[in-house]
């Protein structure tokens, strides 16, 4: 049995351009700050709301009417409104707990089970999230160079107090280390993600991914990943397709226990056609960079202090959709 968890503060800043709470972008843009009165906005979403095909990703959509924030234009099928950008902040406190269980088989393969909790809090419970999950993998030596693994996974997540998403994921994997050192895998993942309450919203995605060691030294290692997916739904207006290519380092200090990993990556989603609310196609670019340290020798009661930092810069050819953040997590973990 390999316990793992994690305790940590956490720290966001997001600047959102127009935030009115669509369900699929799960808090990051929130309340839609239209120039025009609620009334008028309360009239929109009352027409919008007959559209079969985004119904049901309007509830609990509130909103705020703003001065003096910065502004943009929306078009949707009814109307064109000003949209502004607003920053927002918050300080929320985070925890996980993962327990495996690994079973040696013949041969030198292994059989692994585990279950997952995970929670993040905030001040303002309508962003609390929460997941509950299962995890069985089989891994297998095929060489002395190289492994093989299967697995098979559920999990629940819930969004500001409520369920969700309901997602199952089958998955297979091959890895291969050269006499360098370096290590080349393959991945690749089936997914079914069931929308609590939408019908028109269960989705599949199949995703593969890359992964090969570019540069290896005795302190530092440095790996390419490049990814791709394609996702389908019971309604059309959610098919999207997908590709990414990231950076990833790791580097420890000659004669120290410093851990710091880093990764740049640049991401695009491309959806097939109008949702049904815009008249326009939903196309996102987005680069991500995250940094994290720790410090192996150093504990505290059992734990060891973890920084991470997180960066996104995301823009969407649907403004709502944008988002600006900043993301700060200092905390304990072990595994033992």
């Amino acid at each position: 049995m390999r316990p793992f968890y994690c305790l940590a503060v956490h720290f966001s800043a997001k600047c959102n351009c127009g935030r009115i709470l669509l369900w699929p972008s799960l808090g990051r843009v929130r309340r839609c700050a239209c120039q025009r009165a609620v009334p008028k906005c309360s009239a929109l979403l009352a027409k919008a709301e007959k559209l079969a095909c985004r119904r049901n990703l309007w509830h609990r959509a509130d909103f705020e009417c703003r001065q003096g924030l910065r502004r943009k234009k929306i078009k949707t099928v009814l109307e064109e409104f000003d949209i502004a950008s607003q920053s927002e902040r918050g300080l929320g406190i985070y925890g996980g707990l993962y327990l495996t269980r690994q079973t040696p088989l013949a041969n030198g393969a292994r059989f692994d089970f585990g279950v997952n909790f995970y929670d993040k809090a905030f001040r303002q419970h309508e962003f609390n999230m929460k997941t509950r999950g299962a995890t069985a993998s089989f891994n297998f030596p095929l060489s002395e160079r190289s492994n093989a693994s299967f697995s098979a996974s559920k999990s629940r997540f819930s969004f500001g107090g409520e369920p969700y998403s309901d997602t199952t994921k089958l998955g297979a994997s091959y890895g291969f280390s050269t006499a360098a050192g370096r290590i080349l895998r393959f991945d690749m993942t089936h997914e079914k993600q069931n929308i609590i309450d939408n019908a028109d919203q269960l989705t599949y995605e199949n995703s593969g991914s890359v992964n090969f060691g570019v540069w290896r030294s005795k302190q530092t290692y440095v790996s390419l990943e490049l990814r791709g997916n394609r996702r389908t739904s019971e309604h059309p207006a959610f098919d999207s397709w997908g590709k990414g290519a990231s950076i990833l380092a790791r580097y420890n200090p000659k004669d120290t226990g410093w851990v710091i990993e880093g990764a740049l990556s640049r991401n695009q989603k491309n959806w097939d056609r109008p949702s049904g609310i815009t008249p326009d196609v939903r196309h996102d670019n987005e680069w991500l960079l995250s940094m994290s340290t720790y410090n192996s020798n150093f504990s505290f009661l059992g734990v060891t202090p973890t920084f991470r930092y997180t960066y996104q810069n995301r823009k969407s050819t649907i403004p709502i959709y944008s988002v600006l953040s900043h993301d700060v997590f200092v905390g304990v973990t072990n595994a033992f």
